[in-house]
């Protein structure tokens, strides 16, 4: 059985999805999800969620940052941006000072945002939620 189809008979059955309830689903060693869910050892699982865990704590240091013109801003602290060496974490404000970091850290926001655009792409609701929060630059 294909993971689509398993995961929608589990939806039909209980009326919607949680992470809980798939892994639950899954522990029957002949469970058809058994194999999406279970597919580390316990020692890479571990490391896994560590890393996981690890990645969290880095996002979740915020800033304030003081703006003369309005409000102020709370920023993370530590932005991702890819290195030849894979993505790296870093002081947002080292990075401001960095013109190297900084067209960086712009173009994979550029990345992420449209990542975002393509896969709500489909929904006009969206489009209209982001036009809505988008400040008029006049």
């Amino acid at each position: 059985m294909k993971l689509r189809e398993a995961l929608e008979l589990l939806e039909a059955e209980h009326g919607g999805l949680t992470p809980k309830m798939v892994v639950e689903a899954a522990r029957p060693d002949d469970a058809p999800l058994h194999a999406f869910v279970f597919d580390r050892t316990i020692t890479e699982a571990a490391e896994s969620w560590w890393l996981q865990r690890a990645q969290d704590l880095i996002q979740s240091v915020r800033i304030r940052q003081q703006k003369e013109d309005g409000p102020d801003l709370i920023v993370r602290r530590y932005v991702s941006v890819d290195t030849n060496g894979g993505p790296v974490y870093r002081d947002i404000e080292k990075i401001a000072q960095d013109p190297i970091a900084k067209e960086i850290a712009l173009r994979d926001m550029r990345r992420e945002w449209q990542a975002l655009q393509s896969r709500y792409k489909g929904y006009q609701e969206f489009w209209t939620l982001i036009q809505a929060e988008v400040p008029d630059p006049a």
